[in-house]
């Protein structure tokens, strides 16, 4: 359509040296690098544990100024479970800092399931 052309991807959309991926899809793909090298010992309910720790992680790194409220409505999960999130990515809110939430450090804090695993001998999923 004239005057309307496409500059680039929608907001949501990605792209890297794999392709372009909507927002849905790199969720997806979160998901499955989550359970991805795990032991076949694993459960159902392990793996769809693992699936939904990477989602609300991958969100709140995606965008760590969003609320947790708004992230938990996004991916269909508690408010509880986002503030787990963050404290396993190190992520923390100053209420004095009115620009959000920050993931402090470089590197994740090792995340529980990850540990769970350890102990239980399970390969680790990361």
């Amino acid at each position: 359509m004239s005057g309307h052309e496409q500059r680039g991807l929608p907001a949501s959309w990605t792209e890297n040296h794999q392709g372009a991926f909507c927002l849905a899809c790199r969720r997806e793909l979160a998901a499955e690098a989550a359970v991805s090298g795990t032991s076949w010992d694993l459960s159902i309910r392990e793996r769809a544990r693992l699936r939904s720790f990477a989602v609300i992680e991958f969100e709140v790194r995606r965008d760590p100024h969003r609320s947790n409220a708004k992230i938990a409505n996004a991916v269909h999960t508690s408010v509880v479970a986002v503030q787990k999130a963050r404290q396993r990515l190190g992520a923390h809110a100053d209420e004095n800092d009115t620009n959000g939430p920050r993931i402090a450090g470089a590197e994740p804090m090792q995340r529980d399931e990850e540990r769970d695993a350890d102990h239980r001998g399970i390969e680790n999923h990361a």
